[in-house]
């Protein structure tokens, strides 16, 4: 018995076909899309919000009162503290200030239109960004992007991972028309609202970008200092989260490799001896450095 005989498997051979049920597939996706948002931002209540978003709220709110915008954090930090706490750099906090007067609700309401404003834009931009891609490589892109579960925990959440990911698809298109400039503004945005794209400025530097590399050191610091001015009290980032933020890493929300090397080392203290910490450690570290290259 030979499948290919089977015409819905023959028919897959033919190109127009294939193109057809592709596309198909790309509107069904992107209409559940579509469903599915429209349905949560019409019903949003203040207990769909209770996991990201207050965060950011609670440190929105306090910066736009002038007080700590730290001080859930060290109120209650331990395994958890993530979760019921500001965590964040101070720019990040100072941003979504102004959504505050509007309320809990109607703030991330806003923000959520934000969110998913950011998530398409990126589609485009990378699209754009390879425009080798067929129209097969095109409709499975989206096809995969509409699927993509991380996608809508995302969503679900309120998390601010869309925005990143649309500054850091701006960071590489603006590098590839050798746009240093913009780059380096792309990259300090990106790591003022979540710390991590701060290791583009080294891959950058690795690469030869010393222009990006440069520009995009001077922007950080510069919005920085400005967050910490407009903040006071902000520096704590630098002297008490930054230092403490690693306990949470270990809850099995957080897919980095660090999330998975503390996991391990939850589950199995003592895997090396007292050397785990350190092997631990060294693991992630490592894995920084093959990332970077």
């Amino acid at each position: 018995m030979n499948l290919r005989t089977w015409y819905g498997v023959r028919r897959l051979y033919e190109a127009r076909f294939r193109e057809r049920v592709l596309l198909m597939l790309v509107v069904i996706a992107a209409l559940y899309y579509v469903i599915w948002s429209v349905v949560q931002w019409v019903t949003l209540t203040p207990t769909a919000l209770r996991f990201d978003f207050v965060n950011y709220f609670g440190g929105a709110q306090a910066a736009a009162h002038g007080t700590d915008i730290y001080a859930d954090f060290k109120r209650s930090w331990g395994i958890e503290s993530w979760v019921v706490a500001y965590i964040y750099p101070p720019f990040f906090a100072l941003l979504l200030a102004p959504l505050t007067s509007l309320g809990l609700v109607a703030a991330a309401r806003i923000w959520l239109l934000v969110v998913h404003a950011a998530f398409l834009v990126a589609l485009a931009l990378i699209l754009r960004i390879h425009p080798e891609l067929s129209h097969s490589g095109r409709r499975l892109f989206l096809l995969a992007s509409f699927t993509f579960m991380p996608v809508y925990l995302n969503l679900k959440f309120q998390q601010v991972a869309t925005l990143w990911l649309l500054l850091l698809t701006a960071t590489l298109w603006a590098a590839l028309r050798r746009r240093s400039g913009l780059a380096g503004v792309f990259i300090a945005a990106a790591a003022s609202l979540k710390v991590s794209p701060i290791f583009l400025i080294p891959l950058f530097a690795r690469l030869s970008r010393w222009r990006i590399a440069v520009l995009g050191s001077l922007t950080l610091v510069g919005v920085t200092v400005v967050s910490m001015l407009a903040a006071p009290g902000s520096w704590q980032f630098f002297t008490v989260v930054l230092p403490r933020i690693g306990l949470g890493t270990a809850n099995w929300d957080n897919g980095s490799i660090d999330g998975l090397v503390s996991r391990i080392v939850e589950l199995a203290p003592g895997l090396f001896g007292g050397a785990t910490q350190v092997v631990a450690k060294v693991t992630i570290v490592t894995a920084a450095v093959v990332v970077i290259g």
